[in-house]
């Protein structure tokens, strides 16, 4: 215990300062993105807006797409500097050759992950919606959509050693995960039948399926340091849970 606390405390010592720039630039995105809600959701009030406030909505739509941009782009350089500073990939990194076990640094991780970057993202998101719409819940597929996030992007970090390798393996193993969701797709279609459009699936159990892709490929490499082969299981899930997520599938379509 005495470890994982000296784990997290230096990791907090160490990137605060980049943590306290992301969570202004969460508070914007989060305004930008309930306030395009609130627009896109009233189409009576759109139809009769003037074409200078259709313009000036428009350049609020690409301004939050931005600021969602910017928030994502911050995450990822916040994982990739914790978790990086204790890579799983090579052999010269500083914790190896301490008495730290691969479990007390994955918790140590987590903990950190957790307490700095879902927690806040959360709560900031309630307090932030709730003062723009009065309404101050999140659903649970939000709250999961946050922690699978965080999630995702510390399976890429985990399997690399820099950001920019980091973002490159993204790229791979999302179109590996895609392909694989279309292969299997296109195998299984003709025996339970597909239907002809397909819908987001408004279940969580599919996020929290995700995320346990996530959390077990996290779990393997920092226990095994099999980079290889958690690379092909985070491939593989991938894919299966793209096909729990679109709701494609209806037994009584031939």
């Amino acid at each position: 215990m005495n470890a994982l606390f000296h784990l997290v405390r230096k990791d907090f010592r160490h990137w605060w300062k980049i943590l306290a720039v992301w969570c202004p630039i969460l508070v914007l995105s989060v305004a930008w993105d309930t306030k395009i809600e609130l627009w896109l959701g009233d189409p009576a009030e759109f139809e009769t807006l003037p074409d200078q406030a259709i313009d000036e909505n428009i350049i609020l739509v690409l301004s939050g797409s931005l600021m969602v941009a910017i928030d994502f782009m911050l995450r990822a350089a916040i994982v990739s500097k914790l978790v990086h500073e204790d890579a799983t990939v090579g052999s010269g990194e500083f914790w190896m050759s301490r008495p730290i076990a691969g479990g007390t640094l994955l918790a140590s991780k987590a903990s950190c992950l957790a307490i700095g970057l879902v927690v806040p993202a959360i709560v900031l998101g309630i307090t932030v919606r709730g003062l723009l719409t009065g309404e101050f819940t999140l659903s649970t597929n939000e709250v999961l959509v946050e922690a699978v996030l965080v999630a995702w992007l510390t399976v890429l970090a985990a399997l690399t050693s820099s950001l920019a390798r980091m973002v490159f393996l993204g790229g791979i193993l999302a179109a590996a995960g895609f392909g694989g969701f279309l292969a299997l797709v296109w195998l299984a279609g003709p025996m339970v039948g597909v239907v002809e459009y397909a819908t987001w699936s408004a279940s969580s159990l599919p996020w929290l399926v995700f995320f346990v892709v996530c959390a077990a490929t996290t779990w393997h490499q920092y226990l095994t340091r099999r980079t290889m082969r958690s690379m092909v299981g985070a491939a593989s899930g991938i894919a299966v849970s793209l096909l729990a997520l679109w709701e494609l599938w209806d037994p009584g379509v031939s």
